[in-house]
């Protein structure tokens, strides 16, 4: 199922609902570099840098929230609930233990490209 690598999905942060960055709380595009554990997992690069308190982060570990939805659904038109943990570099995530204690931390969504513009959203 590695189909959809190098695709793009849009990104829009929900949780924390203050979150903020450069760009708001997204849509953030962005272009799938690899997969993990058949689509429970995804690495993917941000198309535009996401700047947290200056700093640009350029990658984002994606991992499903949800039992029922793998993350290669957004592909195919689902929004897919996920945990979002956003890094400077590949190094960076490389050696990152345990992305759930990054500060850079969130929930949100994926979901097609444009989709949430059509659909009323940001």
């Amino acid at each position: 199922m590695t189909d959809f690598m190098g695709g793009e999905v849009d990104l829009t942060v929900s949780d924390p609902w203050d979150w903020v960055t450069n760009h708001g709380s997204g849509p953030f595009r962005c272009s799938i570099i690899s997969e993990q554990d058949h689509w429970r997992k995804a690495v993917a690069k941000v198309i535009e840098p996401v700047s947290i308190d200056g700093e640009p982060f350029a990658y984002v570990l994606l991992e499903r929230r949800s039992e029922d939805l793998l993350l290669n659904r957004a592909f195919l038109g689902d929004l897919v609930p996920c945990n979002a943990f956003f890094f400077r570099s590949i190094a960076d995530l490389n050696v990152c233990t345990k992305p759930a204690d990054s500060d850079n931390a969130v929930i949100g969504g994926l979901e097609p490209p444009g989709w949430s513009v059509a659909h009323g959203g940001v």
